[in-house]
């Protein structure tokens, strides 16, 4: 997640930030579901988000996860095409 995406988040830190009970919004669906922790996969951490019992699988990418606002505890995202209709 590129720095000057995450409001209010400590400079100079590595780690990724704790998003777990953020609401998560899609720019074309709305409201998605609640975010869960980042699964720290190697060169590709997913973000976990849960809607309807159902739990998806986030790439963290700057393409996909367009801001994260600490303050309003929301994450903006751009899903791929398809991902909350598997």
């Amino acid at each position: 997640i590129p720095e000057q995406k995450v409001r209010a988040r400590k400079k100079n830190s590595n780690e990724l930030p704790s998003l777990s009970g953020f609401i998560v919004i899609d720019s074309q669906l709305g409201i998605v579901g609640t975010a869960g922790e980042i699964n720290p996969i190697a060169n590709n951490p997913l973000l976990s988000v849960i809607s309807e019992g159902r739990e998806y699988l986030i790439p963290v990418h700057q393409d996909i996860i367009l801001e994260i606002n600490k303050k309003k505890k929301e994450i903006r995202i751009n899903a791929p095409e398809g991902l909350f209709n598997l």
